[in-house]
């Protein structure tokens, strides 16, 4: 019985914690509306960064914003956090004006960057496909096993199949960042006395090849890896 009472109390504060955060957006969806931006990003940023929790709806009204008072560059990392998860064509052109506005250079897309874009945009789709694959043959060979016969329906298929679902689980695209302060020192090495490689604006795109060091991003540049402050970079997630 107290287990029960003990599930329900978590159930009711579960529920109280949304309702409350469904009538923050709102309150800040009507101050956006009302060309109350000021007003409205203070809701949307407590939302976002301290709630964790964010729709693409409010990331598109977020970016509106910013870039009305010329904060580009979170606008191009909310628009960027929706565009790694839905590939969306209208967003990508959302962003490329940005980048033409203002003459940001590390946007241009390698093969495997667009093979990358390709993964993450169907990546669900080709799961589903492959787990209901997989669930299908399980099942086809269960039921030849209750006839008791050998299990041979599509095995080598099975395998290969549950290989493939691995491979796609445990692929990990290379993380990117976007600069988020005028001139921001690009390092060669992990330390503020190693040389200056170069200096960028806020706004650019870094791609991210190791998070691992305490303080810095090891990133690529110019198909170098050189090293940026944490502090320096908005994760796109």
């Amino acid at each position: 019985m107290n287990l029960i009472k003990f599930i329900y109390s978590i159930l009711l504060l579960i529920s109280f914690d949304t309702f409350s955060q469904e009538e923050e957006l709102m309150g800040a969806d009507s101050l956006f509306y009302n060309e109350n931006y000021t007003e409205s990003k203070k809701i949307y940023d407590s939302i976002f960064y301290i709630n964790k929790y964010y729709s693409e709806s409010m990331l598109l009204k977020m970016a509106v914003i910013e870039e009305k008072l010329n904060n580009y560059e979170k606008s191009i990392y909310y628009l960027s956090i929706i565009q790694r998860k839905n590939s969306d064509k209208l967003i990508q052109e959302k962003i490329n004006k940005i980048i033409l506005k203002n003459e940001l250079n590390t946007y241009d897309l390698s093969d495997k960057d667009y093979l990358n874009e390709l993964f993450l945009k169907y990546k669900s789709k080709l799961l589903t496909i492959l787990i209901t694959l997989i669930f299908l043959i399980f099942t086809a060979n269960i039921f030849m096993i209750s006839k008791n016969n050998k299990p041979n329906f599509f095995l080598k298929g099975f395998y290969i199949l549950s290989f493939l679902t691995l491979a796609i689980i445990n692929y990990k695209v290379p993380r990117i960042g976007i600069v988020s302060d005028n001139n921001t020192f690009i390092m060669n090495e992990p330390s503020s006395a190693s040389d200056v490689f170069m200096i960028i604006k806020k706004g650019e795109k870094l791609k991210i090849t190791n998070n691992d060091i305490e303080a810095w991003y090891e990133v690529l540049m110019r198909n170098k890896k050189k090293f940026v402050r944490k502090k320096n970079l908005y994760i796109v997630d």
